[in-house]
């Protein structure tokens, strides 16, 4: 990736993507009573064009297409909840096992807000912990069917606005953002106008040790802690400040995962397969990094704010209306999640000053 713009961030965390592909259910890190598995649901995250999210997400998507993985179900587009659990019975039919690696370079075509999609974030949680066996719906013809030993993998791409106003709280109470990895960065590692054509020897080599480590995976099936590791993360997950708000509370209950699952990549790549202490600060530090940067998406520290969600449901509702008009109090309605009445108020008489709107008072109905 190095002579493309792509931040290093999202070099690093689509390169755990395939990495996480590769790998599959084949091996875990051996926590007793808790094993981690090493599935990865990440989203690229930036303003549209700047940091070339969709590019880093393609090259990812390019790569798990060569790995030489028969078993593996590839999704490169739309689809809805139903077809996601019929390739899971397909896979579990034809390999006894169910592995889906889902690569969207847009979200927004993933998630959309069509009512037959609403239901993915609940789904994509249900599977993230890779459970041995899943039922799935079925119906009187075909009876009821189960997916097993599922493994799911994902990653896409986007806008900060998009997920503020497609994420909302029952999503993130309900499990689905504490599974993610909200990777976000503003700038690109270098002003790139002619980037050279890709190294075909360099992809070449990197595919050859990804099904090195695809078959390695499968002799080691077990990663472990070394004794320092344990000691370092025992001391870290006994003395972290626990946080009250929503998304960080929900991100915490799974942040020993992330690291252990970070820290076993990171053993993995530099050829240890088993985790040091140095694996478990560095997955730490990071993870602690990406913890941060998703609060600042969904709980209105940083610039994008549930204003801008609200300003743009504004701007929904009152372009549904027409020129029929809308109701000031079925606008308040519509935006109440997102900001008061007050704030409400500001903003309509921005847009009135600005001529986007136009107001009437006190309208009698004949």
């Amino acid at each position: 990736m190095n002579p493309l713009e792509t931040p290093y961030a999202y070099d690093f965390w689509v390169g755990c993507n395939v990495l996480s592909a590769a790998l599959g259910r084949d091996i875990i890190v051996n926590r007793p009573m808790a094993p981690v598995y090493l599935n990865l649901f990440t989203i690229l995250v930036a303003e549209s064009g700047i940091t070339r999210k969709s590019t880093a997400v393609r090259h990812g998507l390019d790569f798990i297409r060569k790995l030489e993985k028969e078993d593996l179900a590839l999704i490169e587009g739309k689809t809805t909840p139903e077809r996601l659990e019929e390739i899971l019975y397909e896979q579990t039919r034809d390999y006894k096992s169910s592995n889906v690696s889902i690569c969207i370079s847009e979200l927004v075509t993933f998630l959309g807000r069509e009512k037959y999609v609403s239901t993915m974030p609940t789904l994509l949680t249900d599977l993230y912990d890779s459970p041995k066996i899943r039922r799935l719906g079925g119906s009187l013809k075909t009876g009821s069917r189960e997916a097993h030993n599922v493994f799911v993998q994902f990653l896409s791409a986007s806008t900060p606005s998009w997920l503020v106003r497609a994420v909302n709280p029952d999503v993130i109470e309900g499990g689905f953002t504490s599974r993610v990895m909200f990777i976000c960065a503003e700038n690109p590692k270098k002003r790139q106008s002619w980037p050279e054509a890709p190294n075909k020897e360099l992809e070449q080599q990197i595919l050859i040790q990804l099904n090195n480590i695809k078959t390695k995976a499968k002799e080691v099936e077990k990663i472990e802690l070394n004794l320092n590791a344990r000691k370092v993360f025992d001391r870290w997950y006994k003395s972290r400040t626990l946080h009250k708000d929503p998304f960080r509370a929900s991100f915490q209950s799974r942040e020993d995962a992330h690291t252990l699952r970070l820290a076993a990549f990171l053993a993995i790549n530099d050829g240890t397969w088993v985790i040091h202490s140095n694996h478990i600060t560095q997955a730490i530090k990071i993870i602690n990094e990406v913890r941060e940067d998703g609060a600042q998406i969904f709980e209105g520290t940083g610039t994008n704010s549930r204003l801008i969600a609200g300003i743009d449901k504004i701007r929904d509702k009152l372009l549904e209306a027409g020129i029929n008009g809308l109701p000031q109090t079925n606008l308040t309605k519509a935006v109440s999640s997102y900001m008061d009445a007050e704030h409400l108020v500001t903003a309509l008489n921005i847009m009135h000053e600005l001529q986007f709107v136009q107001k009437f008072d006190a309208i009698q109905v004949g």
